[in-house]
């Protein structure tokens, strides 16, 4: 960690060195061949020469040289949050966690934005430990506010997940994406943190589901859709298909199109949407045998939709539920519909259909239709049975 960029100071501390030589001589020519006088000499280097020395020797790899300019520094000036925060990065480089805490404590108190590393990597550590999260985020929120870097937004992001506040977090990149929206290589960097966000999200909403608590679910899954739009088929499905068990059919119905327009890929939803139909029909056959007719007939015609691929089985549901409607032409005209759309060799779902009619005929009275219609269901079930 270097937060200072170093000017140079050329050999300033050559000079001192040399003028202190000077000075011995000069003393020493004075008092003749007496006794030595003690001649105490100033440092003639400033705190910001010392502060640069330090951090050369740090870019050098010579730690020791740099924490004894750094503390020449706090001779001069105790309140130099630069030095404070540069001894704290070397406990760090040492291993000393406990020194580095006080060093960065000491220059977070002085605030302002040459601390914001010390907050920042005070946080860190806090994460790190996995203790005092609450203040860890108090301190990085300290750090972007007096000096707004993408790396304190990535700190304040990992810390609001470790503790489970994941909306938190998707704020936290969108504030960071308003500071810097041109950057096209921080642009790549925060759609990478939006899709592990992401993950983090369908997996606590998930969970949730399973414990049934769809309320809180579902702002989770949908913020994993708008974190990752390439993926939004599978966090919205697992919502839609709990709106769906959850007897919430007209959400499940917005959520699916939700999912399709913010997905890049035509047929990224497709099989999502083929375990919703089958789904929103099983809740649609469970509806007709309760009564639940209108209702009955909304689920059967959603699954129609969204996977026509079965559509001959949805429709003979669908003529169930609309011969108990009392509906006979539309009733008949589905019938007809699925009629021509059965495979050759499906004789079963024929004899289904010819049951359809059976009831059909039944509904209207035309006894001798109806049983013809049985016959023949009778008929094309003896030719399956081995």
């Amino acid at each position: 960690m270097n937060p200072v960029s170093v000017s140079a100071v050329g050999d300033a501390r050559a000079r001192w060195f040399a003028g202190g030589v000077l000075a011995c001589a000069v003393a020493l020519a004075g008092s003749g061949c007496t006794a030595p006088r003690l001649v105490v000499l100033e440092d003639p280097l400033s705190s910001e020469e010392h502060l640069a020395l330090g951090v050369a020797y740090e870019r050098e790899g010579n730690r020791k040289l740099a924490r004894a300019e750094y503390e020449a520094v706090l001779r001069r000036r105790s309140d130099h949050v630069v030095a404070l925060v540069n001894l704290g990065n070397l406990a760090v480089a040492d291993g000393a966690q406990r020194e580095a805490e006080a060093w960065y404590r000491r220059a977070v108190r002085l605030g302002g934005p040459p601390a914001a590393p010390a907050a920042n990597n005070l946080a860190w550590i806090y994460l790190t430990q996995g203790k005092r999260l609450a203040t860890a985020a108090s301190l990085v929120r300290d750090a972007i506010v007096w000096d707004p870097r993408p790396e304190y937004f990535d700190t304040y992001v990992a810390i609001l997940i470790a503790t489970g506040k994941l909306l938190e977090a998707g704020q936290a990149i969108d504030e960071a994406q308003s500071q810097w929206p041109d950057d096209p290589t921080l642009k790549d960097r925060f759609t990478a943190k939006r899709r592990a966000l992401a993950e983090f999200l369908l997996t606590k909403g998930k969970a949730l589901l399973g414990n049934g608590r769809l309320a809180s679910a579902e702002p989770l899954l949908r913020e994993a859709a708008r974190s990752d739009p390439d993926r939004a088929a599978s966090y919205l499905g697992a919502l839609a298909h709990a709106l769906l068990v959850s007897e919430r059919l007209d959400e499940a119905v917005r959520v699916i199109a939700d999912a399709e327009t913010r997905s890049s890929r035509i047929d990224a939803f497709a099989d999502t949407k083929r375990e919703l139909a089958e789904v929103a029909h099983t809740r649609g056959q469970t509806r007709l045998r309760d009564g639940r007719l209108e209702s009955a007939e909304t689920l059967v015609r959603e699954a129609l939709r969204w996977d026509p691929a079965r559509k001959p089985q949805y429709l003979d549901t669908l003529a169930q539920v609309l011969i108990a409607q009392d509906k006979p032409y539309e009733a008949g005209v589905v019938i007809d519909e699925a009629d021509a759309l059965i495979p050759s060799g499906d004789a079963e779902l024929r004899a289904r259909l010819y049951d359809r009619k059976a009831e059909l005929f039944a509904s209207r009275g035309l006894t001798a239709e109806a049983k013809a219609a049985a016959q023949q269901a009778d008929a094309l079930r003896k030719v399956t049975t081995p």
